[in-house]
């Protein structure tokens, strides 16, 4: 099994780039349309025709005009990590353009783009075999890189791409090395989240879930990390379940899941026991400017808050949570109003604290 080269510890980067990625004669690669906009220019569609083999459709990153040569680094330096892969579920590197302009890194195309926008566009479309065949690329994929001790940092629904056969293929591998955990984020720093996760909260399965899936789902939650199972262990379970068909046929809702509604906070927990009022409670979490949220949610007296049950906790964390994601992000007033959209943004920020 190959080992995973990190390109950063080349004394010379361009050196990574040679070894590992495929120049492309630039004669060869025909830009269509723009279809997105990455972190160091565009995202387009295109054409690649190399000699000897037939037209495919290919994705074209491109680095914008003006750019500095730590900016030609850092973009080439993801076609350097993507050469180093060779698995069904891992984006393909096609190779790069690096002797005209623009520079480009050329990847297989994806039809159906990145997977958190597809599901959300065909909800309820697909089978639970589906489905849970999509869940065993994505797992396979990270067998694979784990597998070769490199560490991607940001897998996320938004960070998978979709092709016309269902294929889900891990990707972004541009800033994965650079993502260092920012005390400042509110993905860390949200008390509310971070004390509920503490003492045990976990979310309810979505809709229709199947019990095995929830149940690896609070498996991937564990808060000891040495006993979460790790990437082999996810494949082999998640065969099992595609070679017993049955097993997913089992749907338990929120409330047999958690048998007894759960609260928010344990009461045997010594430091919440000084407290009298939300207010103090909230103030002492510094959570004090969603004082009134909690008031006309029907909160208002820490009793109460107390004995919240699961689902009460989870909607109002993921309004709070995504309130402050909103207020760090756009500067825009606290207000106690989210879409279903940012619900959903809230829900998948949670299961990332629920992770931590």
């Amino acid at each position: 099994m190959k080992v995973y080269i990190d390109p950063f510890t080349y004394e010379d980067p361009n050196e990574a780039v040679r070894e590992f990625a495929k120049e492309i004669d630039v004669s060869c690669v025909k830009i269509e349309e723009v279809i997105g906009a990455g972190e160091f220019g565009e995202v387009c569609r295109g054409r690649l025709k190399l000699p000897g083999r037939r037209e495919i459709i290919v994705a074209i990153k491109t680095l914008k005009v003006g750019y500095t040569d730590r900016q030609r680094r850092d973009f080439l330096s993801e076609a350097s990590i993507m050469g180093q892969f060779d698995h069904p579920n891992i984006i393909r590197l096609e190779g790069v353009v690096t002797k005209s302009r623009p520079v480009m890194i050329v990847t297989e195309f994806m039809e159906n783009g990145a997977l958190d926008s597809f599901l959300r566009l065909n909800d309820g479309q697909f089978t639970v075999i589906q489905l849970v065949g999509m869940l065993r690329g994505i797992a396979a994929g990270m067998k694979y890189l784990s597998d070769m001790n490199y560490v991607h940092r940001d897998l996320a629904a938004r960070n998978i791409l979709v092709n016309s056969n269902l294929v889900c293929k891990v990707s972004d591998f541009g800033l994965s090395r650079f993502l260092e955990d920012d005390p400042t984020d509110p993905t860390y720093t949200s008390s509310l989240v971070i004390n509920a996760v503490e003492q045990d909260y976990r979310l309810p399965p979505p809709m229709d879930c199947p019990t095995a899936l929830h149940q690896l789902m609070l498996d991937c939650w564990v808060k000891e990390r040495n006993l979460r199972p790790k990437f082999t262990q996810i494949v082999a379970t998640l065969d099992k379940l595609i070679r017993n068909a049955a097993s997913l046929k089992l749907v338990t809702n929120s409330t047999q899941s958690t048998g007894v509604s759960q609260p928010l906070l344990d009461r045997c927990v010594p430091d919440y026991t000084t407290f009298t009022t939300v207010g103090d409670w909230l103030d002492a979490i510094k959570m004090g400017r969603y004082r009134d949220n909690f008031v006309n949610a029907g909160f208002a007296s820490f009793d109460l808050v107390a004995q919240m049950t699961a689902e009460a906790t989870e909607s109002l964390v993921l309004s709070l949570f995504r309130i402050r994601i909103r207020d760090k992000i756009c500067s825009l007033p606290t207000c106690s109003l989210v879409t279903s959209n940012e619900r959903e943004e809230a829900r998948g920020s949670f299961n990332v604290a629920g992770q931590c």
